[in-house]
C-alpha cells in the first residue's frame, strides 16, 4: 500500500510499507523516488493527491531505453512521464526510439481516457 503521512513539516511516504526517498515536498506536493522492484508487490490502488513518484528501472521496463518513469495523480487524472537518457541511433534494444513512440501512439488511440498530451525530443 502506498501511504502519505504529514506532521506538520514532516513527510515520510511509504511504499509497501518501506520508506521511499523524499526528493523534494511543499504544502501541496510530494516527490519521491524509488526503484521498479519497490512497487513489484503494490496492488493497484488509487494514488494520493499531490503525489508524484520517479520509478527507476535497471533494464528499461524491458526496453533498455527508458530507464525513469514518473508517475503522478491529481482530481483530473493520473500522468505517466517516460525519460529516455539514450541516444536513438546508438541503441540496441527491441525497439528504436520513433518506432517505440509510434507504438505508444497508435495505442493510445484506442483508449478513451488516455491522452498524449507532449512529447519532447532533444538531440544533443
Amino acid at each position: 500500500m502506498i501511504e502519505v503521512h504529514r506532521e506538520n513539516d514532516d513527510v515520510a511516504v511509504l511504499l509497501g510499507g518501506k520508506d521511499a526517498e523524499i526528493l523534494d515536498a511543499g504544502d501541496d506536493y510530494i516527490l519521491v523516488q524509488c526503484d521498479l522492484a519497490d512497487l513489484a508487490n503494490e496492488a493497484a490502488q488509487e494514488l494520493p493527491d499531490a503525489l508524484t513518484i520517479q520509478i527507476h528501472s535497471e533494464d528499461g521496463f524491458g526496453t533498455f531505453l527508458f530507464h525513469e518513469l514518473e508517475l503522478a495523480a491529481d482530481r483530473n487524472g493520473m500522468a505517466l512521464s517516460f525519460k529516455c537518457h539514450t541516444p536513438n541511433k546508438y541503441w540496441e534494444g527491441q525497439f528504436g526510439l520513433a518506432t517505440f513512440l509510434a507504438a505508444i501512439r497508435d495505442q493510445a488511440a484506442h483508449h478513451d481516457t488516455w491522452k498524449i498530451t507532449h512529447i519532447e525530443l532533444e538531440d544533443d
